[in-house]
Order: structure tokens, then C-alpha cells, then sequence
């Protein structure tokens, strides 16, 4: 669960629901194996406990091309010179356009 819960909050909301899909796979499997007596428990708490944990993890993730995204890409060390002092580039910044990174 806490992996769903990883994977939805630091990857596309598509990414997340393939994952989740397939976290319900194996506990309906589980279920299956298990000889539950009820499969439609077992397929509803799947189903619910994944839908919750992809819908927080998108709501606590970073959003693509966030500054946060834009001063990890930077380079940094004793021989990089800062942004403003590249004649007005902005630096190694790929992840984001200029106007974001700052």
C-alpha cells in the first residue's frame, strides 16, 4: 500500500492507476486462492483502498515542472556559474520552461 501510495504521489496519474489495477489483480487473486467466502468483499475493499491511496498520493505530489523540479536540475559545485551570470540564460534547467524557473 505504501508503494501505490509512493508511485501516485511522485508519478502521472496513469502511471498510478496501472499500478493500482494491478495491486487489485493480486488481492483478488489473494481472495481466490484464499477460498474466501465472500469475492465481492474481497474485490470492494481492493477496489476502495486502491482508488483512496491513488487519489491522496496525486493530491501530495509534487506537480510536473514545479520550481522545486527546476533548482534540483540545476548543476551546482565550485567551478558552475549561477543563472544570471550566463548572460541572461537560465542555466541547465530542463524540466521547465524559463519564465518558471527562477
Amino acid at each position: 500500500m505504501l508503494a501505490l501510495y509512493t508511485v501516485a504521489a511522485h508519478r502521472p496519474p496513469r502511471i498510478a492507476v496501472v499500478c493500482a489495477a494491478c495491486a487489485v489483480a493480486v488481492r483478488d487473486y489473494g481472495g481466490l486462492v484464499g477460498h474466501s467466502p465472500s469475492m465481492a468483499v474481497v474485490l470492494g475493499q481492493a477496489l476502495l483502498y486502491c482508488s483512496v491511496l491513488v487519489r491522496f498520493g496525486t493530491l501530495t505530489g509534487t506537480p510536473p515542472n514545479s520550481p522545486a523540479d527546476c533548482v534540483r536540475s540545476r548543476p551546482s559545485g565550485p567551478g558552475v556559474r549561477s543563472p544570471t551570470s550566463v548572460g541572461g540564460s537560465r542555466g541547465s534547467c530542463t524540466t521547465c520552461s524559463p519564465t518558471t524557473c527562477r
